[in-house]
């Protein structure tokens, strides 16, 4: 059927209903075809007569198409039942509920606009959902399992307990959030020029059972992330992480000998075990007041060394952990900084109270500038200091370093900066350009926590 203008439809059929509005829009009250297909294409949208929450259309595959304009509206989503699958494709928005079971689709593209679904008591399944903007999908069931998703936006929800979000390739360039207790994804920024950020927890921001992440981004950043457990690998390594808690475990992979600076940490907790794989330097910051971190490194990959680092709360060191398979720290509001046992004789199971120290009379010389300086971690490849004067990113810094008898000379680049207003000092990220292997092996791995008052 081919209809010029506005159309009000009313189907019992128990066949198939194929119908084509060249212009204006497909207003529906009802459509049923319990054994066959329904297939609509309107010249501008395909909107939901009736306004309540009765179903639209029913029938096995539905196939909706809106050339110029919409599927449902933001006041009415267009609400159907669907015993197979759904196919739509919008040049603005999509607006849809499945009233019964589950949202099965094979492709759903929104040219210029948002994609909102939802099902009243069902599981999501989806090949290939796209969007200019933004994508909102709950599921009242216990999975949303997606191929590929690729919008500006995504916020994903199941409602269940136990229930899972499993995303094949995320290709997103703002934001993602993510409700379930059980979480996969993996995800590729589509505009490294802006931050990637994640909100991902169980349902009323509880912590996720089991959260498995892989992000290739620019800029990685976690507003929030809730969850006993959670693997995360990070292809890159500007980490910008605002509240993570981590009831049980965090394996953290990212990249080798590699800098890596939190800017904020506002919330950690980590009560158990730590796993960190391949990283040069790992550099938990918090600028919070009153933030308190327990942590047990289990396993850190040879040359890597881990400072978890509170500011401007002070840090210290606790004792080595009395079973002797971690390395245990926790902040606290003291003055004094311990240095943790070396790393390597962790990889080894053995422990001792070794603490490195260094000389005040001269640890770090920068000629013909009056700075007072902290290290807050170094290695040998690099170190993070906090100074009082202005240091510009890309400046080389000249190095003399003294560890016991050893004194070397090096150089360095600034490569990353942070104003700490509450002290009015510069945290800078520093990458050593010029050690050689031999003498680099010689700087101990975990001197971390360093001061030079």
């Amino acid at each position: 059927m081919t209809v010029q203008n506005n159309i009000t439809v009313a189907s019992d059929s128990t066949n198939n209903t194929d119908m084509e509005a060249k212009t204006g829009n497909i207003n529906v009250k009802t459509i049923v075809s319990q054994l066959g297909d329904v297939t609509l294409k309107a010249g501008n949208s395909i909107l939901d007569l009736n306004s309540d929450d009765s179903a639209n259309i029913t029938g096995k595959d539905l196939i909706l198409t809106a050339v110029n304009d919409s599927i449902g509206s933001s006041l009415s989503d267009l609400r159907t039942i669907s015993s197979n699958k759904i196919n739509m494709a919008a040049k603005k928005d999509i607006y849809l509920t499945e009233d019964a079971g589950d949202l099965i689709s094979d492709s759903i593209k929104a040219n210029t606009g948002s994609i909102k679904l939802t099902t009243v008591n069902g599981n999501i399944k989806i090949n290939n959902i796209s969007a200019a903007e933004d994508i909102n999908i709950k599921a009242n069931g216990d999975l949303i399992d997606i191929e590929t998703i690729d919008p500006k936006k995504i916020d994903l929800a199941v409602s269940n307990t136990g229930g899972s979000i499993d995303v094949n390739k995320g290709f997103v360039s703002e934001y993602v959030k993510m409700t379930a207790d059980n979480i996969k994804g993996n995800f590729e920024d589509t505009n490294f020029n802006n931050p990637l950020t994640f909100y991902i927890t169980a349902n009323k921001n509880a912590n996720a059972k089991n959260i498995n992440l892989d992000v290739n981004a620019g800029n990685f950043g976690i507003e929030k992330l809730a969850s006993n457990y959670a693997r995360i690998n990070s292809k890159y390594d500007v980490l910008n992480w605002q509240q993570v808690k981590i009831g049980d475990r965090l394996d953290l992979i990212t990249p080798s000998r590699t800098i890596l600076l939190k800017n904020i940490l506002g919330h950690l907790d980590l009560t158990k075990d730590v796993e960190l794989y391949e990283t040069g330097w790992f550099n938990f910051i918090s600028d919070s007041f009153g933030v308190k971190t327990s942590a047990f490194v289990k396993y850190v990959a040879p040359g890597q060394r881990v400072n978890w680092d509170s500011q401007p709360v002070k840090t210290s060191n606790s004792a080595v952990s009395s079973n002797n398979s971690n390395m245990s720290k926790s902040q606290e509001d003291t003055h004094e900084i311990l240095n943790p046992p070396d790393l390597r004789d962790q990889l080894q199971n053995k422990r001792d109270s070794i603490r490195y120290t260094i000389n005040t009379d001269g640890i770090i010389k920068i000629a013909d500038r009056n700075i007072n300086i902290k290290v807050i971690d170094i290695s040998s490849g690099g170190a993070g200091i906090s100074v009082n004067k202005d240091i510009s990113i890309g400046e080389q810094l000249d190095f003399k370093l003294s560890f016991d008898e050893l004194e070397i000379n090096t150089k360095s680049t600034v490569v990353s900066k942070q104003y700490d207003e509450e002290t009015g000092t510069y945290k800078l990220g520093l990458k050593f350009t010029d050690l050689t292997p031999d003498i680099a092996e010689k700087i101990p791995y975990t001197c971390m926590s360093l001061s030079l008052l």
